[in-house]
């Protein structure tokens, strides 16, 4: 080692002289670069260059000073006092006025930053959220030295949604971020055209009544208020005067606001946005402040940064946030949240305040439309008899039935928890679903509560001063300066009075929307009476409509004995045992000469509808036809032209509409859609399904009563009813059995005894969900006068009789029945019957056209009849099935029961 350095020493000094003189100049220039890059890049006096190449410097502590992209060269220095030595008046003496200024709501969560900066141009800084940091809560202040405040600083968010970006405001700013609050909100009463006068009990009142027309010029004059603040608010929306930007124009219009704002406080101005309009807010302030009134102006809708806000705030001595009236805005997730966000990094959250509607609102997609109480109630229609059931003209006999319902386009009423809000919902006339959402306190209270979690300093209501106004809504805004939490409110429910003539109570039912429909037993006293529908709702009771109604004398008349009712069912006929069979002991019947006017009509069954003049001359009004639905179909390429050829030959139609044979499951859904597009094409009543106590027409494992209500007779209601209220709703009729036993099978036939069925529904609320009753009758072979003497076996079971039936399926449901097919077969012109139909071989067709016209005419005078369709009129088929047995227009063309019918027309 020692060798070679000695030979480098000795090659470095044979070098030449002018080389040594190069290689240290060299050094020396090298040394100068060296130099100058740590004068360019290092901190003069601890400032930093910012420039394209370098343009941010960071604080450790949290705050970073950036320059714009093209921002040119500044020079920066950050320095800070730390939070703890700021708060504990430990820090230089030159704090300390800034320490006494911070207001009793700011409190610090950042060290104080003081940013100096040399040379012109444009620096912004982001500051991070601290992590102990409410960031709803958290604001950005700077520190004015000369005006001795603290004074807010708008910020925007920054993209990682973690500090807040706001611009460096001159040579020297010193800063923090402090969380603001709580405070107590001052409370604000919008007071409307005769509402109460609430000023004096909440201190400041916003009076409606004063408009902007697009010339510029006041109209109208604010409603009277009083209290210790009235601002009056001046609306100038929807088109009215735009330009603020006009030197002239706004000149003008700032005089005659002027002039308006010296009899009160100042105003208040809900005007849209607009070109110019900020620096209008400015002038008009300037303005009124000059006379120590205040400005408050208001902001609309979800997207405040449509405004410029940030003048605004420092114009006004408030800006109120409207976000709109759509409940589920304030949802927690909803768009008020971000509205409001956006509004306090903008304004100072203590000039902020939030103006909510409590009010009523219809909601429909993006459409809110506030809707008064009277507007809602209309939704429901009015009280109105079930046709046919009443003719004012005509006192109801005591102890008679009457059925009423409501004529409205409700489908359904409930209550959604979230919103705290009860509603109603019904489509309107092109099809689209509409929410109703009525007025609760604690709807009012939830939507207050955004203004708490932004510590606003200000909350207004809309609607507490308000003609419309529930008694109990001032309610939530108690709960809200409480903050205690309001119970959920009472549930909608409809209600059903019946009061005398004097005025007095006689009778009360209550309900949810089930009871659009009510049937009514008049009262033995004689005498008129009221029954009046109500909404009953948190605060307040509502009539919706009512129906005046007279009750005749009583009539003295012999009674007839009781009728039992089936308390067992008789074993199948191939056994011989008749145990536990209802034994209905024969009531002797006058049989009138002709049908009763009144409710009851008749009608046919039909696949064709090729003899209307017949059905027609036979007295009958209705044609019933049957369709076997199935999934995918259209109801109008379906049905549509039946109901179409049915009304234009003056028939009302009624549709049975089953499914197909054996079906192994139903698509409820897709059953329940049907029926709503079918009632849409307006028939005059829906049959819905047939016979669903036999697994022939319904799944066997889903065969129950229960079933058949809570999974399709009722949700086919209410579909049906919110499509076309007026289409009357009918059970399906079950097949009369007394082959099970309760429930049960018979090899592969599995079914239910249809006294057991039918009594499954009535458990099950069917009588909700009904208009009338389905009933079938169709074993016949005595006159239907006859209580008794079937000749065959269980021969005393009720199905063989037609008041058998007429008295088990009222007695079950107590609501009007609808015989959508009775008839009786006869094998005349045919060449016999099978032999499970042998038990009609002897009755003849003469037979056939009496008992008819006799069933028609004890069916009319029964009360209990609302409908009765003649099983059949025409159709021909026969075969295991002799539907043809049962056709009144018989194989060689005549019809022996239309002149039956025909003769005992009233």
């Amino acid at each position: 080692m020692t060798n070679i350095t000695s030979q480098i020493g000795d090659r470095l000094r044979a070098l030449p002289a002018r080389l040594w003189i190069i290689l240290g100049v060299a050094g020396m220039l090298i040394i100068a670069l060296i130099v100058l890059a740590l004068v360019l890049l290092l901190p003069a006096g601890g400032y930093t260059v910012l420039n394209d190449s370098r343009p941010s410097v960071y604080h450790p502590d949290g705050l970073e000073v950036r320059l714009p992209e093209g921002g040119g060269s500044l020079r920066v220095r950050i320095e800070d006092v730390p939070r703890e030595e700021f708060l504990a008046g430990a820090a230089d003496a030159e704090w300390t006025p800034a320490l006494e200024a911070l207001p009793d709501y700011v409190t610090p969560l950042s060290p104080v930053y003081t940013i100096r900066v040399r040379g012109n141009g444009d620096l912004e800084a982001r500051i991070a959220i601290p992590a102990d940091a409410e960031p709803a809560l958290l604001d950005v202040y700077r520190w004015d030295e000369e005006g001795g405040q603290w004074v807010f600083v708008p910020v925007r968010p920054d993209e990682a949604g973690k500090g807040f970006v706001f611009e460096v405001d001159g040579p020297a700013m010193s800063v923090l971020a402090a969380r603001t609050g709580p405070v107590s909100p001052a409370v604000r009463v919008v007071v409307s055209e005769g509402g109460p006068d609430l000023g004096p009990e909440y201190g400041l009142a916003i009076p409606e009544g004063a408009y902007i027309n697009e010339a510029g010029e006041i109209s109208g004059s604010p409603v009277p208020a009083s209290g210790s603040t009235v601002l009056p608010l001046v609306e100038n929306r929807r088109g009215g005067f735009t330009a603020y930007g006009d030197p002239a124009q706004q000149e003008a219009i700032i005089e005659r606001l002027v002039t308006l704002a010296a009899d009160y406080d100042g105003l208040a101005l809900d005007f849209d946005n607009g070109e110019g309009y900020a620096d209008f807010v400015a002038a008009l302030a300037a303005q009124l402040h000059e006379q120590g009134k205040q400005l408050h102006v208001i902001v609309r809708g979800l997207s405040p940064e449509n405004y410029e806000l940030t003048r605004l705030g420092q114009s006004a001595d408030r800006v109120w946030l409207a976000p709109g009236d759509n409940p589920l805005d304030y949802l927690p997730e909803g768009a008020v949240r971000a509205a409001l966000a956006e509004l306090v990094q903008r304004v100072h959250r203590i000039k902020a305040g939030l103006l909510v509607n409590g009010l009523s609102v219809d909601v429909s997609g993006d459409e809110v439309t506030p809707i008064s109480q009277e507007d809602a109630l209309t939704l429901f229609g009015d009280v109105e008899p079930i046709e046919g059931y009443f003719d004012p003209a005509t006192p109801l006999t005591p102890g008679s039935e009457l059925p009423l319902r409501l004529t409205g386009r409700i489908e359904s009423m409930g209550f959604d928890a979230p919103l705290g809000m009860n509603y109603l919902t019904y489509h309107d006339d092109a099809g689209e679903l509409h929410h109703v959402y009525l007025a609760t306190p604690q709807s009012l209270s939830r939507k207050l509560a955004w203004a708490r979690y932004y510590g606003l300093g200000a909350v207004a209501v809309y609607g507490l001063a308000h003609p419309d106004a529930p008694d109990n809504l001032a309610d939530g805004l108690s709960a809200f300066l409480s903050e205690q939490p309001l119970s959920d409110p009472p549930a909608l429910a409809l209600v059903w009075r019946v009061q005398s003539s004097s005025g007095a109570n006689l009778s009360e039912t209550e309900g949810d929307l089930s009871l659009l429909q009510y049937l009514w037993e008049a009262v033995s006293e004689p005498g008129q009476y009221v029954i009046s529908a109500l909404l009953s709702e948190p605060g307040r009771e509502e009539e919706i409509g009512q129906v005046a109604v007279e009750v005749a004398e009583q009539v003295s008349t012999p009674e007839p004995e009781d009728e039992p009712t089936p308390t067992a069912t008789p074993v199948p006929e191939e056994q011989e045992q008749e145990e536990n069979a209802p034994t209905p002991e024969p009531t002797p019947v006058v049989v009138p000469s002709t049908i009763a006017a009144g409710a009851f009509e008749l009608g046919g069954q039909t696949h064709t509808l090729e003899h209307p003049d017949l059905m027609h001359y036979a007295g009958m009004t209705w044609v019933k036809f049957q369709h076997k639905w199935g999934p995918g179909d259209d109801p109008a390429g379906t049905v549509g032209g039946r109901i179409q050829q049915a009304h234009a030959l003056g028939f009302k139609v009624l549709l049975s509409i089953p499914g197909g044979e054996y079906p192994e499951s139903i698509d409820y859904d897709a059953y329940v859609n049907y029926l709503a597009g079918v009632a849409a094409l307006g028939p005059d009543a829906i049959e819905v399904w047939n016979e669903m106590n036999f697994n022939r027409e319904w799944p066997p494992n889903e065969i129950g009563g229960d079933v058949y209500v809570q999974r399709m007779l009722a949700p086919a209601y209410q579909a049906i009813k919110a499509v076309n209220p007026n289409v009357m709703v009918i059970s399906g009729a079950p097949t009369p059995t007394g082959a099970f036993n309760g429930c049960g099978s018979i090899g592969d036939i599995v079914g239910c005894d249809d006294w057991f069925y039918i009594s499954q529904m009535r458990d099950a609320g069917a009588a909700n969900y009904l208009d009338c009753v389905g009933v079938h009758y169709n074993e016949g072979i005595i006159p239907p006068s006859q209580r008794s003497g079937d000749p065959r076996a269980y021969g005393d079971f009720y199905s063989r009789y037609f008041f058998g039936m007429v008295d088990l399926y009222y007695g079950t449901f107590g609501r009007p029945l609808c015989f959508t097919e009775l008839g009786y077969a006869s094998p005349e012109g045919y060449p016999g019957l099978p032999e499970s139909f042998s038990w009609a071989a002897d009755t003849s067709v003469a037979e056939q056209a009496a008992w008819l016209a006799e069933a028609a005419v004890l069916a009319s005078q029964s009360g209990k009849v609302r409908l009765m369709i003649v099983f059949s009129v025409d159709i021909t088929a026969y075969g295991s099935d002799p539907q043809g047995a049962y056709a009144i227009i018989r194989p060689d063309g005549s019809c022996p029961a239309c002149d039956a019918l025909n003769a005992v027309q009233p």
